[in-house]
């Protein structure tokens, strides 16, 4: 049996040694270690971006990589990553490609401190490279380190494609960050609170690092999917056209659906929009996207 008070010590020693080597800690992955070119200061960061040569001049001309949904994947935005010029400013990218049998996808991502972050922002494509949302820089929530993960900004999303053969499917996303995300600081939870919650101890009173953004950096990323056979891709292309009768019924379906879309975007209920487009979709809406992606707009 291990002695808990030999693993407390042990923790704490771990903490406080990665505050002194910068500020945040990561245990078991160390995104500094692994990734020596990614964690530069934020003005060095910067700089290579600005000297590094933008890749495209159009988000299809981007480089897709085939998505690896494997269980967890680190991604170094270093110097030997691509640049764009994204509407909310220069970034280094990484850009995939979801595999056409992935019926559902869940995503956290995460970008992962030390001596500075990188704040990720999502950019989600269909399959004509269509923007249909953004997952912004400002919806990654700081989550304080915890047993073997290190301080992160962290957002989950879902992707459902139940008609695989829908050509208005999420089907690329690209991962950068801002120029404004770039400017900003988040203050990170000191290891050594942390250390005295973990023991029920009063917190010592000592200030909290402030960590700056940069244009460089380490993202983590978590997966699930769900895949959708031959025979189901097989059976949605091949079913018959439905009666007149049922068409017009359809359409008021459709012009219900699309009215909750449009309701549940004002409300800044996006994931409940997003699961109506998925409903309505599979009762074979064509523009239950369209009408989320033009209420997104406004």
């Amino acid at each position: 049996m291990i002695n808990r008070l030999k693993l407390n010590t042990t923790c704490a020693t771990l903490f406080f040694s990665l505050t002194l080597a910068g500020c945040s800690s990561t245990a078991l992955h160390s995104p500094k270690a692994n990734n020596p070119n990614a964690f530069v200061s934020n003005a060095e960061a910067s700089e290579q971006l600005a000297e590094s040569k933008t890749c495209c001049d159009s988000l299809q001309q981007l480089t897709y990589q085939p998505l690896d949904n494997t269980e967890v994947q680190y991604i170094a935005f270093d110097n030997n990553a691509l640049s764009y010029n994204f509407e909310s400013g220069k970034s280094l990218y990484k850009a995939y490609k979801i595999d056409k049998n992935i019926s559902e996808l869940k995503m956290t991502v995460s970008g992962l401190f030390y001596n500075t972050v990188f704040v990720p922002q999502i950019l989600l494509l269909d399959s004509n490279f269509k923007k249909t949302r953004i997952i912004s820089a400002d919806k990654f929530a700081y989550i304080p380190a915890k047993f073997l993960n290190g301080d992160q900004l962290t957002a989950s999303l879902t992707i459902k494609r139940p008609n695989l053969s829908n050509p208005n499917n999420e089907t690329y996303f690209v991962i950068y960050t801002t120029q404004e995300a770039i400017q900003d600081t988040t203050t990170v939870t000191h290891p050594a609170k942390l250390d005295a919650r973990a023991r029920s101890l009063a917190e010592p009173n000592i200030a909290d690092p402030v960590i700056s953004h940069s244009a460089m950096g380490v993202v983590k990323i978590e997966f699930e999917t769900e895949n959708n056979s031959d025979d189901y891709v097989a059976s949605e292309v091949a079913s018959e056209p439905a009666p007149v009768e049922q068409q017009l019924q359809n359409n008021v379906t459709d012009r219900q659906f699309n009215e909750m879309i449009t309701t549940a975007v004002e409300n800044n209920e996006i994931e409940k929009a997003m699961q109506l487009v998925d409903q309505a979709e599979a009762a074979g809406s064509t523009s239950a996207r369209d009408t989320f992606v033009d209420a997104i707009k406004k």
